[in-house]
């Protein structure tokens, strides 16, 4: 069987926005229960980097000015050498430093595309005690040494982002495997990261990962599969344990369509269970009425669960980066 991509492809293409991001939308499920999805004010080059990512995996050139477009609208929306946030600098939304996340994942879309950036060394300083990649960007001695006016921009950027800390949505000393593993994706495997990803390992393995800003495990299990496919082979000693999580996961109840595309997609890059990888594609095409319909379903959330921020455009491009996946095993 191949999956027929084309309208799900339209539906991205088409709301892409005129700079060449793609809307991020929030939901504050705890203070708003009766409030649906809104429009964040300014998007994220998180999400936006996402959807470029499951598109260059359809190699299909209805997405080739999509991306190309998206390309462009991260590299302009960089600040200083090639770091990113979740929102930018002077967006409505409350302040928050440089993080891990946004910037090795624009990081590595660009790099792929060509773009060359300056910013590992910066990022390869950016651990904790154990080795292990914080989640924010900030001061440390090292950074102060070598880059001392980045250094100094860091600090004002934790001094302004204070009040988030003090109402508890972030510490500046976070860490998660998530947010390690889109760390990894971008600087490698290689001794100047083999302590973080060794702590990835023993976290999964004993099953101990902290959840910060991720609430399903399903999300970690993608962006390691998404990491171990693009280089990172350390990762592989997961496959099987992850595997046999997604399989118990998906053994008698049904996980909404973002989940349920990431498991699809995992499975895929890991090369395994393919029968089971085509079952979650069919309950997605049969339930949800795609390519006609998609939903907005959380992504990312703040530490208490009340923000959530997703993407309908995001869960379309998950279903065309597992469908071409699939498609090409068949080739």
């Amino acid at each position: 069987m191949r999956y027929n991509i084309a309208k799900a492809l339209d539906f991205i293409v088409s709301r892409q926005n005129a700079d060449g991001s793609f809307a991020t939308y929030e939901l504050y499920p705890i203070v708003m229960p009766d409030r649906d999805w809104t429009e964040l004010p300014d998007p994220s080059p998180f999400i936006t980097a996402n959807i470029l990512y499951s598109l260059m995996q359809a190699k299909n050139n209805l997405a080739t000015g999509a991306i190309k477009k998206g390309i462009e609208n991260l590299w302009a929306s960089k600040e200083r050498d090639g770091y990113w946030r979740f929102w930018p600098l002077k967006s409505k939304q409350h302040p928050v430093p440089f993080d891990m996340d946004d910037t090795c994942l624009c990081s590595f879309i660009l790099e792929k595309n060509g773009y060359r950036l300056s910013n590992k060394s910066i990022l390869l300083n950016n651990k904790n005690a154990a080795g292990y990649f914080k989640t924010w960007l900030t001061p440390n001695f090292k950074t102060a040494i070598t880059n001392p006016v980045f250094s100094f921009g860091l600090a004002q950027d934790c001094i302004a982002s204070l009040p988030t800390v003090r109402a508890g949505d972030f510490m500046f000393n976070d860490y998660e495997p998530a947010v390690a593993a889109n760390a990894l994706l971008y600087l490698g495997d290689n001794e100047n990261t083999s302590n973080c990803l060794q702590l990835v390992i023993d976290e999964i393995q004993n099953n101990t990962m902290p959840l910060q800003f991720y609430a399903d495990e399903i999300i970690v299990y993608y962006h390691i599969a998404r990491a171990c496919v693009n280089g990172v082979k350390g990762l592989g000693v997961l496959k099987n344990i992850i595997v046999e999580r997604l399989k118990n996961r998906f053994n008698n109840t049904n996980q909404n369509v973002l989940l349920t595309l990431m498991a699809a997609n995992v499975l895929l890059d890991f090369n395994a269970e393919i029968i089971l990888a085509e079952q979650l594609i069919d309950s997605v095409v049969a339930n949800e009425m795609c390519p006609y319909q998609w939903k907005c379903v959380p992504y990312f959330a703040s530490k208490n669960r009340n923000f959530l921020a997703g993407s309908p455009e995001l869960t379309a491009a998950l279903f065309v980066e597992a469908c071409s996946k699939f498609n090409q095993r068949s080739l």
